[in-house]
């Protein structure tokens, strides 16, 4: 075996550890993350994801990628909003675009301001 085979395979055996390690923490299940593998471009079978997940099967380094990525977008899915900073705040206030939101229209006394 060739160095770098050798490597990848290192390399592949810690990204599975990791990957179940993160779908279980993250209640994601195989079916999801296959499907959603297959859907950004995945080429490989779901027995084959479960086989490179049990150390059984190593998988070419853009499998495996493409496997990080598809649970990196679903746990990005599934996280909550993150609590803004005040210059979040502040910035949504004066951007041309998105503007105050209903709450922040209200004058401090709870009266709705009347925009022109």
């Amino acid at each position: 075996m060739k160095s770098h085979e050798s490597d990848d395979a290192s390399v592949g055996y810690e990204q599975a550890r990791q990957l179940l390690a993160t779908m279980r923490a993250a209640n994601i299940d195989q079916g999801r993350l296959w499907l959603y593998f297959f859907s950004i471009g995945g080429s490989i079978s779901e027995f084959e994801m479960d086989a490179f997940l049990h150390h059984s099967l190593v998988l070419p380094r853009l499998q495996r990628d493409l496997l990080a990525q598809a649970a990196n977008e679903l746990l990005a899915e599934q996280a909550p909003p993150r609590a803004p900073y005040s210059a979040d705040i502040l910035r949504r206030r004066t951007s041309p675009v998105d503007g105050p939101t209903p709450d922040e229209r209200e004058d401090p006394e709870g009266k709705e301001v009347v925009e022109d």
